[in-house]
């Protein structure tokens, strides 16, 4: 094991209940924490009938204030779990109490701040006095405990770690092997942690946001080890077909674009990028890794597909981008020249009946899904169908896929020497949670249970798992150890699939406040509903031949993006995605746009028509509509407003607007250009115009309005001599 870390709060076990994943305690520890404990190796990982020692080397820290006397750690054995429960608590957090545990081994007389301590305990295994106490086959709790003294105070525990330990057969007992193994299958998850790509316009350069993923790419980085684990055991036959790869299609995607060179964002503006060979090197290895193997589609950077079902074109729903989220199974066989299981889809927790509905529509006839996520009369262990859908669901088994994640509340660190550790909250280490997966695997095959024979297995680490290689080598090579104990037996996954469904089930949908992904939803359909527009103004060049869908597939591609699942524990990405989506449509629109005049122009007439030049640098011919804005001394025609016209891809084009002069003089009007639909293209363009005469229509109507005034003038005057003369007849 790499590194397991925790972090001690003087008086209180806080830390190893962090470490399996239990929420931070409600009451904070009035005292400030007192020493980090990491322990670097457990030899060995789990217990066999020739094993007879435990060996723990670490290092205490002492990161307080005061010195501390009198350390002293033991490691403690609870008792054996029975049940899923027990497991699932113990997992969660709780440490059941230990019972007749060894003698505490002595530290270090004083430890004073800053300082450090190495230790290495050894205990022995089986029975017998200031032994680790193992009669039966099983799971067990293991904690490491450090006691001391620190100044001012008492003795107390200042420091512990918790894991889970397998006993596959008892120190010093022959060891039976199981009636019958689990048949297991591993999905093994390839996506990114984020997505990273800010911009990849049509026929552009790509510009990520930042260059981690070159990190994550080189030997060594996240990704890198992640395909060379699986590498590495391409030479256990039975294992390696065990282990079915979910790639998610914008990883694949982005890296192939990063092969062809990139920027990336800084403070200051954008850089060339620094991974073009490792994204080559990175996927060479994983055309290496699936070629002729089992690779299932994840949604397009692991979007949630729940919010972009809500996603809506006015007032009816628009499924385009869910059904664009589900179909990278062809970029993957583009980049890596696999063919992904048809139809098969692993998306990211449950769904409603409307999402599922859509999947079905897009093509979808398998999700993958944790069987926490599905509900039947009774246990669900194998493919089921979904009622109320054409889907089937195959499950994941939930027990295995909590211990493998664990939680994290604070992001670990790296000291000096690589390590892992924690300096603060509480925190799952990845090689703890990759203990934990290891035991709650022996327990789910039927370790040290008296229930009947497991049914098939499927494993699932996180989708983003940050796991060392070496701790990656080792969860697999575990897995093949439980094979030749008899433990387990590796099946392809697509086994699983073909299998009939045996029963009915419901997906449950998610118990949480769904108001910030309404809101995200929201904000895509106003992205959406303005590509819709540009896009139905587009037609097909002639020259060019460019579709008008795969001009604006970036933006919705972006859109994509911008619900990837990962944004749900960064509160700033979806917005931030949304926004990168909006600049690529902005980018688009900006290329259709009036060419102001670089002059006054003079109107020969006061009914001359205004020439406006319209530049298109599209691939694609577009549809556009002029208006003209701050018009109050011209009188446009509210039928030429409406017209529709047609300008050519990579071309500008002169268009005569009839307009009238309702003054002369100098005066600015802006002209503006549209989309039927409503789309602004460019920006409004200002025109300065000077006129000497008035439009013919102007002067009838004046004329008219002249001739009215002399009319009704003389009408009164008529009235008024009359009345006079009829006062002096009087």
């Amino acid at each position: 094991m790499k590194r397991l870390a925790a972090i001690g709060l003087a008086g209180l076990f806080l830390v190893g209940q962090g470490l399996l994943g239990a929420p931070a305690m409600a009451q904070q520890s009035p005292e400030p924490p007192r020493l980090r404990l990491e322990v670097s190796q457990l030899n060995p990982r789990y217990v066999t009938s020739t094993s007879t020692t435990l060996n723990i080397p670490g290092k205490i820290t002492n990161i307080g204030d005061r010195k501390i006397t009198n350390l002293r750690v033991r490691p403690e054995l609870a008792d054996r779990l029975t049940t899923e429960r027990q497991l699932t608590d113990t997992i969660a957090g709780g440490v059941p109490t230990t019972s007749d545990p060894p003698r505490f081994q002595p530290v270090i007389d004083t430890l004073e701040p800053g300082q450090s301590a190495p230790f290495n305990i050894t205990v022995p295994l089986g029975g017998g006095p200031n032994a680790l106490q193992i009669t039966k086959a099983g799971v067990y709790p293991l904690l490491v405990n450090v006691n001391g003294t620190p100044e001012f105070g008492g003795a107390a525990r200042l420091a512990a770690l918790s894991m889970l330990l397998p006993v596959v057969g008892v120190p010093g007992k022959e060891t039976p092997h199981p009636a019958k193994a689990a048949g297991l299958s591993i999905l093994w998850p390839i996506a990114n942690t984020v997505p990273r790509v800010a911009s990849m316009p049509f026929r552009g350069q790509l510009l990520l946001t930042d260059d981690e993923l070159a990190t994550e790419l080189t030997p060594g980085g996240r990704l890198h080890s992640l395909v060379m684990a699986a590498k590495l055991q391409q030479d256990n036959e039975a294992l390696f077909g065990s282990m079915c790869f979910a790639l998610d299609p914008d990883l694949v995607d982005t890296a192939e674009l990063m092969t062809h060179g990139y920027q990336f964002r800084t403070g200051s503006g954008t850089t060339d990028g620094k991974g073009v060979q490792a994204a080559k090197d990175w996927l060479d290895l994983l055309k290496q890794v699936t070629a002729g193997h089992c690779v299932v589609a994840m949604p397009y950077a692991d979007a949630d597909l729940t919010v972009l079902s809500k996603v809506h074109n006015g007032d009816q729903p628009d499924p385009d981008l869910v059904t664009a989220a589900v179909s990278g199974a062809a970029v993957i066989q583009r980049v890596l020249g696999v063919q992904p299981q048809r139809g098969v889809l692993w998306p990211e927790g449950s769904m409603d009946t409307k999402t599922l509905a859509m999947l079905s529509a897009a093509g979808i006839e398998t999700v993958l899904s944790e069987s926490r996520n599905l509900q039947s009369d009774g246990p669900v262990t194998s493919g089921v169908s979904l009622s109320g859908t054409e889907l089937r669901a195959q499950p994941i088994d939930s027990l295995l896929a909590s211990a493998l994640a664990g939680k994290t509340d604070v992001k670990p660190s790296t000291n000096g020497n690589g390590n892992l550790t924690v300096t603060t909250g509480v925190s799952t280490q990845p090689a703890v949670a990759a203990q934990n997966g290891l035991a709650a695997l022996a327990f789910r095959a039927g370790l040290g249970q008296q229930a009947a024979s497991p049914g098939p297995l499927l494993l699932a680490p996180p989708r983003r798992w940050n796991v060392p290689l070496a701790e990656l080598q080792n969860l697999l090579r575990t897995v093949g150890d439980y094979t030749t104990a008899g433990l387990v037996a590796p099946k392809p996954l697509q086994q699983l699939l073909t299998t009939s469904a045996d029963k009915q089930a419901t997906m449950t949908s998610d118990a949480k406040d769904t108001t910030g992904s309404d809101d995200l939803s929201e904000s895509i359909s106003a992205v959406d509903t303005s590509t819709s527009g540009l896009a139905s103004a587009m037609t097909v060049d002639s020259t060019s031949q460019v579709k008008p869908a795969d001009l604006v597939s970036p933006v919705r591609t972006g859109l994509v993006r911008a619900a990837a699942v990962a944004w749900q524990d960064n509160a700033g990405g979806a917005p931030a995605a949304t926004f990168n989506a909006r600049a690529e449509l902005a980018s688009l629109s900006d290329r259709v746009a009036v060419l102001p005049p670089p002059q006054t122009l003079s109107l020969a007439s006061g009914t001359s028509p205004l020439p406006v030049l319209v530049s298109n640098s599209l691939p694609v011919a577009i549809t556009v509509r002029v208006t003209l804005l701050n018009n109050a001394a011209l009188r446009p025609s509210e039928q030429d407003q409406a017209q529709n016209r047609l300008i050519p891809a990579n071309g500008s084009v002169p268009q005569y607007i009839p307009i009238e002069a309702l003054r002369a003089g100098r005066f600015s009007v802006d002209v503006a250009l549209t989309t039927p639909s409503g789309n602004q293209l460019g920006a409004p363009a200002r025109f300065e115009l000077t006129s000497n005469d008035f439009g013919i229509i102007t002067v009838i109507v004046t004329a008219s309005a002249g001739g009215a005034l002399l009319l009704l003038s003389s009408r009164r005057i008529y009235r008024r001599i009359k009345e006079s003369k009829a006062q002096r007849g009087a």
